[in-house]
């Protein structure tokens, strides 16, 4: 059928008038527009990119520019510092050559003056030989000589003695003081100090010494004097026996300050695990011994691993508890390292027995073992009353066992002489009677009890009772180390020191005898004449005097000819040549360092002009250096930016330029080509695509969407003006066709009268800055197909460029109805709301103006077509009223209108039409009568 339409009270109004009531003739083809677009566009792109890189290059540009400058200056700022050290070498130069003028000049007055001297400093020597030979042949002098000698020697043997005195006995002084100090500070001190803690031996060794010291500090004090007389009442065999018995304390001191360090740190050892031990038990765990522990983990480590869950291993103590406390020591001693077994599970005593063999070596455990379970439970040992197994409880079946079969034959006996009526039996102290021998069992064996709870309480107080016995000893080790401390630094007197001292003090004797010949020889100088002899002597004496201060001064003259010399010859052979050298090299620098026009233009022109404005070199110099690390500086951060800035645009736009290239003519090259050539023909053709592509748009997109528009308006006007006449009771219908308010902008556009009045389209400024966003929004919604490759986008492209190019999605249809009092309401909003007939009439009244809009009545004024309309159950919830008003309605439009009504409705139409057909059916078969409502006619069977 070429058209048809189910009632439908819940119809979208606004798709049905659209689709069913307006009909364009005009589609809206964008495909050619698109490439256009497209075209206009990918130029555009081309373009913005060739701006970018225009952008990037005049960055290149301007950066290298700025770099070139810094590197411009700092050429000028390097040369003038360079030219600036040539000046200062040459001035240097020429104070040397000066120098060496000088020296010459000093060494020609200076040889003078030595040539003078040197003959004078002869005459004077000549001269006091003259008088030595005379001193030398006089009688007088010879003797006074000979006693002045003799005199000078005696004089010399009386210091020597002295001395030789003076020193051993400030020794043996020194030695006495030390002894007495010494011995009796360490005597003091230690009996001062209680030492009947520590070992026997070391008090027996401590008490010796102090008598050794007692005996020798009253024996120094019959030497109360270190004069010579109470040295020789000595002897030298006294001295050496104070000597020897001093020494003997000392060392004496130093072993035993030795022993009783080691004997602290012993102490403060076990007082640091008894610390530990203490820290443990007041935390309720009792410290077993380490092979003990390190047994217990290993077996258990490797039990765990085998089954994969934790093993139960137990010490034989830390399962069972004593039920007497009475009985505790026998029953530590006699299990002694038995209590420390491990308790294994029977099955598992394989594996613990082979972890015990691999490590008893490694970890050196040796004090404990394994109990096999299995085996005892075969014997399933059975504990005879009054054993020490009753004192012992456990809930443990394995150490129960295990204490059964070791303390239950054991008796406990309140007698000693109750031991031999049994096999094996102990009493409360320990005296044990086993194998038919009776002994005494050690108290080591029960000091550290083990077993049970009461065992940590017992070895709690044990071990700080132990703290503190050691506590003391290390405080008496401290005292007795710091008195013996005095003991070994008793000073040492040799067996030569002694004998030395005995010499000097019987050698200081003959002092006496020594001064009375001085006393002599004195009085026989005295009797010689020495008149002649002292006018010799003092003559030589001023010659000599003269010849010093000649000797002195000729020296110093030769010290400073050599130095001047020295000086000369560095000046000469030295400074002036490297200085020549140095400038030679410089010069040659400056030469190929700069280039000869650039220092004839520049470089030399700055520098007089720099001359002229500071004065000298040396400001020069001291002046650019700064300014030279500032322009290197900037030049260092100017390339880098340049080299980043190039490397950049290589990367960007795979060029592959020489970033490293000192010189940018490469890159202001291709700025200039690409701002110069290219980007103006980009942008010609850009303004050409850009026209075409505006004018395609208009032409087939705007164009097209505003006939569409209108046409769509003149139907709708068509179809009010023919219902304009006619009304269904109280109501009158009117179609409206208003702009939807989402895409009121582009509707806008699309209908602006400047398309159409004054010449204005899309590239004239006025329209362009207006709908300058719209443009280019349409422009992306007709080209932007999507950059993805599924199905799903290109769907959906398509879906967007279908709706924006489809005039009815910038519209809203509807049907307008109007009551007496003027009152509107639109369809959309009522239908479905109101009863059959309100809803039906306008329903019937759009889809008479489908098949108006379907047969183009009213538009085609030669077409005279056929205009057949079926109604199938038609105006079956209308009125009569409103079912002559749409009859009437059909005639209007001069539609050929067949109708399909249920028997209810005939009475309402039957009148109205032009012929009446009833059909009836009986069973299978059916006929066809016609009738009039007048006048009846019959039909024959069929």
């Amino acid at each position: 059928m070429r058209k048809a339409v189910s009632f439908n009270p819940d119809v979208d109004i606004q798709k049905f008038i659209s689709e069913f009531v307006c009909d364009t003739q005009q589609t809206v083809d964008v495909s050619r527009m698109q490439e256009n677009i497209r075209s206009y566009k990918s130029l555009e792109q081309e373009a913005d990119v060739l701006k970018d890189r225009i952008a990037l290059l005049e960055r290149i540009v301007t950066d290298h520019q700025t770099f070139e400058t810094h590197r411009q200056n700092e050429i000028l700022y390097s040369f003038l510092v360079d030219r600036a050290r040539v000046d200062i070498k040459l001035t240097t130069s020429a104070g040397e050559k000066d120098k060496a003028t000088d020296y010459s000049a000093q060494l020609t007055i200076l040889n003078d003056t030595l040539a003078k001297e040197t003959e004078r400093q002869s005459k004077l020597q000549d001269e006091r030989n003259i008088m030595q030979a005379n001193l030398l042949s006089n009688k007088e002098a010879l003797i006074l000589e000979n006693l002045q000698s003799q005199i000078s020697e005696k004089k010399q043997l009386i210091t020597t003695l002295h001395g030789n005195f003076s020193r051993t006995s400030a020794l043996l002084s020194k030695s006495i003081a030390s002894w007495r100090i010494n011995i009796n500070g360490f005597i003091q001190k230690i009996q001062g100090t209680d030492t009947s803690s520590l070992d026997p031996i070391l008090t027996t060794r401590v008490h010796d010494l102090i008598a050794d010291g007692q005996q020798l500090y009253a024996k120094l004090e019959t030497l109360g004097y270190t004069d010579a007389a109470s040295i020789l009442a000595v002897g030298e065999s006294g001295l050496i026996y104070y000597a020897t018995s001093a020494d003997a304390i000392r060392m004496q001191c130093s072993a035993l300050l030795s022993r009783f360090s080691e004997e602290q740190q012993k102490v403060a050892d076990n007082r640091k695990g008894l610390l530990t031990e203490q820290e443990s038990l007041e935390s309720g765990v009792y410290r077993f011994p380490q092979d003990v522990l390190d047994l217990k983990e290993a077996v258990m480590g490797r039990l765990h691993t085998k089954t994969g869950s934790s093993v139960k291993v137990v010490v034989v103590a830390e399962a069972a508890e004593l039920r007497d406390k009475r009985w505790r020591n026998v029953i530590e001693g006699y299990l002694n390292t038995q209590k420390f077994y491990l308790i294994v599970p029977p099955e598992h005593f394989d594996i613990a027995l082979r972890v015990y063999d691999d490590i008893k070596r490694q970890r050196s455990i040796y004090n404990t073992g394994i109990v096999d379970i299995e085996k005892l439970q075969r014997i399933n040992p059975i504990a005879e009353p009054g054993s020490l197994a009753e004192e012992l409880v456990t809930d443990n079946p394995n150490v129960r066992l295990f204490l059964d079969f070791t303390l239950g034959r054991v008796k406990k006996c309140d007698r000693v002489g109750d031991l031999r009526r049994h096999r094996t039996a102990i009493t409360d102290d320990g005296m044990l009677y086993q194998n038919f021998v009776v002994r005494a069992m050690n108290p080591d064996r029960w000091a550290k009890p083990a077993i049970g709870q009461g065992a940590i309480r017992q070895r709690l107080e044990d071990v700080k009772r132990e703290i503190k016995e050691l506590t003391d000893i290390i405080a008496v080790c401290a005292s007795v180390k710091n008195a013996f401390q005095s003991g070994n630094t008793l000073m040492i007197l040799s067996e030569s020191d002694a004998t030395q001292t005995v010499t000097a003090a019987e050698n200081v004797g003959q002092i006496p005898a020594i001064e009375q010949e001085v006393i002599l020889l004195n009085k026989n100088v005295e009797s010689v004449d020495k008149s002649a002899v002292e006018a010799i002597r003092e003559r030589i004496e001023s010659l000599d005097q003269q010849l010093r201060t000649l000797y002195k001064q000729i020296d110093e003259q030769k010290n400073e000819c050599i130095t001047i010399k020295e000086r000369l010859r560095v000046c000469l052979e030295e400074t002036i040549p490297r200085i020549s050298k140095e400038l030679e090299m410089m010069g040659f620098e400056l030469s190929e360092k700069y280039e000869a026009e650039w220092l004839q233009n520049t470089g030399n022109t700055r520098y007089q002009r720099e001359i002229l404005s500071r004065g000298n070199a040396v400001d020069i110099e001291r002046a650019f250096p700064r300014e030279l690390s500032r322009s290197i500086n900037s030049k260092t951060s100017s390339w880098d930016g340049v080299r980043n800035l190039r490397r950049q645009y290589n990367d960007k736009y795979i060029m592959g330029y020489d970033i490293e290239a000192v010189s940018n003519g490469t890159y202001d090259n291709a700025w200039i080509e690409l701002s110069d050539i290219k980007l103006p023909e980009y942008l010609i053709s850009i303004a050409d695509a850009r026209s075409k592509a505006f004018e395609q748009f208009q032409e087939d997109f705007l164009s097209r969407l505003q006939y569409n528009i209108k046409d769509a308006r003149r139907q709708i006007d068509g179809l009010n003006s023919a219902l304009s006449g006619s009304s269904f009771g109280e109501d009158t219908y009117r179609f409206l066709i208003i702009p939807k308010q989402e895409y009121k902008r582009y509707y806008d556009m699309i209908v602006d009268p400047m398309l159409l009045e004054g010449g204005y389209n899309l590239l004239s400024d006025q329209f362009n800055a207006k709908y300058k966003d719209e443009i280019a929004e349409l422009f992306a919604i007709i080209t932007n197909e999507g950059t993805g490759s599924k199905a799903q986008e290109r769907d959906d492209y398509d879906k967007r460029v279908q709706a924006f190019t489809d005039y009815r999605t910038y519209l809203s249809f509807d049907l307008e109805v109007i009551n007496r009092e003027g009152e509107s309401q639109r369809l959309s909003k009522t239908l479905g709301k109101k009863s059959g007939g309100e809803t039906q009439t306008p329903f019937y009244i759009a889809v008479l103006a489908s098949f108006a809009q379907l047969y183009r009545i009213g538009r085609d004024k030669t077409a005279n077509t056929s205009r057949i309309i079926l109604f199938d159950e038609a105006f079956s919830k209308m009125d009569g009223e409103r079912i002559v008003r749409s009859v009437e309605l059909l005639r209007e439009f001069n539609f050929q209108v067949v109708l399909s009504a249920p028997p209810d409705k005939i009475g309402d139409i039957a009148t109205l039409v032009d012929r009446n057909l009833c059909v009836l059916r009986v069973g299978k078969r059916a006929c066809v009568r016609s009738f009039d409502p007048r006048k009846l006619e019959e039909l024959d069977y069929e």
